[in-house]
């Protein structure tokens, strides 16, 4: 895929200009739980359409949206162009654990590597030279080693790992909890060696920066990340380093990254250091003062921009009114729990199709159950049978315990069906308006009708009763129908003009059904034709992989919120081509044209949209 050459960031604070950044490497920092750092990243990495490896080390992490689940990779390093394992990387994972640089240790770790090819020829060396050691220091030091690699050996050789990486296009994670701190930084290491020799345009998001590329320590990270922020741009492989500040991280690994995104800093002490670090260009309570996905970004060029990041799958017309001050940044944050709600109820329907299913299933292997018992089938192996009964239903009361909990989600479903009650009343109503329109009309054409006849008829006879044109007929009827209306209890006539009338009455029934159909959609549906109206034409994979993160194959419910968009005349699909596409302009033009003008038109468009976007809220 090719690089894209910028990344819609957010939207700057105040004007509500679109923010880009270039794809580079960039350091993004702030409190944790609340700048944002997880969900930016998740951003990043959904609009840029790369492929991205992140690490969790720890529980309590946020959660990416990850599209699919790694094993931990461990290779072997050998030193270069040499069969045996290097010492300097023997050396940095012991100064890791230790926490300090190990210099005066560094003759007895080289022995200790001397002719080894994997870390358990390194322990075997150590066991050996300590047991040969003739004096004190030396017997101490290897002691030493040998207690570290009581440590790291089980971890390496009772955990299997993988020995490749095959990535997907999004967060590919890494589930690094249950290793140590030791184990932790040997498999970062070696993923980043394996994406610069193997890979190319993939991003590394490195946790925690300050922890695994300090500034004055070594550890087996910090080698393998520097050479990939000098030299994997030119391959198109870049990393994005999260920290809770800059303090503590390498400045070397600093000083390569281009792009920097500082978030909310609450300690006085970190905001003054993030306000030196931006050439004291901002304010320290300004700094203390940031909320939730507000950033200040500093470009390659040493710009500074206050922007709102725009979260993953969150409509940018909505993201830029929380930029100018329309929406509050709480109002994303419902929006997007909402999405995963909805997300929930389409699984739950899932459970229940495939739990009907199962239950058919069920049904079928009781007859054929009952058949064999009787003997009729004697050459089918009963018990075999029986197992995949029980299996089946195993599998039926998994479906049925996953229904339970979604279940506890779909609360609001009674309100659902009163509006469906609300839109058959209001139909209903529409209805009985028409039909008074078409009476209307067809007592003033048997009028005008009738008049024509009488006017003929006095042609034909002789009389010298003047003749009426058309135009004078219909003035008549006109005006006679205007003051049957006014005589009718508790109407009142506003015009006269009953072909303008009934054109009013159509226009303002037909958006008033319209705007009931998108009213009715739930929130994911209406996110959908948000996205499907800013990237039209959009493959339905594309979409899914917005709406859900997720890739592979698209699951029935999906089809059905593309179904609800395609009856309130919002989209387009099309299974021939896979794409999706915005057709309320169609629509309205093509219902709308001859009862009012384009601008209209379009008015009535903009109308219906913004009835996608969720209600400002104080």
């Amino acid at each position: 895929m090719k690089e894209p050459t910028e990344i819609l960031l957010g939207f700057e604070l105040g004007s509500g200009k679109p923010v880009h950044i270039d794809p580079d490497h960039a350091i993004i920092t702030g409190q944790t739980r609340m700048a944002g750092k997880t969900e930016t990243l998740n951003a990043l990495v959904s609009r840029s359409g790369r492929r991205a490896i992140a690490f969790r080390t720890k529980r309590g992490e946020m959660a990416f949206d990850a599209v699919n689940i790694l094993k931990p990779f461990y290779r072997e390093p050998r030193a270069q162009r040499s069969r045996y394992i290097s010492w300097q990387y023997v050396k940095s994972i012991l100064e890791a654990s230790q926490g300090r640089a190990m210099n005066f240790e560094e003759a007895w770790i080289i022995r200790a590597c001397d002719g080894a090819r994997a870390l358990r020829d390194v322990y075997e060396n150590i066991r050996r030279l300590q047991e040969d050691a003739r004096r004190g220091i030396d017997e101490n030091q290897y002691l030493k080693l040998t207690a570290y690699f009581d440590i790291i050996l089980p971890q390496l050789e009772e955990r299997e790992y993988a020995s490749s990486l095959k990535l997907e296009k999004g967060i590919n994670l890494m589930d690094l909890e249950p290793l140590t701190f030791e184990m932790c930084c040997l498999v970062m290491e070696r993923t980043i060696t394996y994406v610069m020799e193997k890979m190319r345009d993939v991003v590394v998001m490195l946790p925690e920066g300050w922890k695994y590329v300090p500034y004055q320590l070594t550890t087996p990270v910090k080698a393998a990340a520097i050479e990939l922020a000098r030299e994997g741009a030119s391959i198109g492989n870049h990393i994005w380093v999260d920290s809770q500040d800059l303090r503590g991280v390498d400045n070397e690994l600093i000083g390569q990254c281009t792009t920097w995104l500082l978030g909310v800093q609450v300690e006085e002490n970190e905001a003054k250091r993030t306000r030196v670090s931006l050439g004291n260009r901002v304010k320290v309570e300004d700094i203390q003062g940031l909320r939730l996905g507000h950033f200040y970004l500093r470009n390659k060029r040493n710009e500074l921009v206050h922007v709102y990041v725009l979260p993953a799958g969150v409509p940018e017309e909505m993201g830029r009114r929380v930029a100018v001050g329309e929406l509050s940044v709480h109002i994303v944050s419902d929006y997007l729990r909402s999405m995963k709600e909805d997300g929930a109820q389409g699984d739950e329907e899932m459970y229940r199709q495939e739990n009907e299913t199962l239950k058919e299933e069920i049904a079928v292997l009781k007859e054929r159950l009952q058949v064999l018992q009787e003997g009729s089938e004697p050459e089918v192996d009963v018990e075999a049978l029986r197992e995949e009964l029980e299996a089946v239903k195993g599998e039926k009361e998994g479906f049925e315990r996953d229904v339970d909990k979604l279940e506890a989600q779909l609360s609001d479903l009674d309100q659902v069906d009163a509006l469906k009650k609300t839109v058959d009343e209001l139909r209903e109503e529409l209805s009985n308006v028409m039909q008074g329109v078409d009476a209307v009309n067809g007592l003033r054409e048997a009028l005008i009708t009738i008049l024509q006849l009488d006017s003929d008829d006095f042609k034909r006879g002789g009389s010298t009763a003047p003749s009426m044109a058309a135009s004078e007929v219909t003035a008549i009827v006109d005006g006679r129908l205007s003051q049957v209306l006014q005589e009718l209890p508790e109407v009142r006539v506003v015009t006269v003009d009953v072909d303008q009338a009934a054109r009013d009455v159509l226009k303002e029934a037909f958006i008033s059904e319209a705007a009931d159909r998108i009213r009715a959609l739930s929130a994911e549906p209406k996110r959908a034709a948000l996205i499907i109206r800013e990237r039209t034409p959009l493959k339905t994979s594309e979409l899914y992989l917005i709406m859900r993160g997720k890739t592979g194959r698209i699951p029935g419910n999906f089809y059905q919120q593309l179904h609800r968009l395609e009856e309130a005349r919002l989209a387009t699909y099309s299974k021939n081509t896979g794409f999706v596409t915005w057709s309320l302009g169609e629509f309205l033009e093509d219902r709308l044209t001859g009862l009012v003008d384009s601008e209209a038109i379009a008015q009535v468009e903009t109308f219906l949209v913004s009835l996608l976007l969720p209600e400002a809220q104080s």
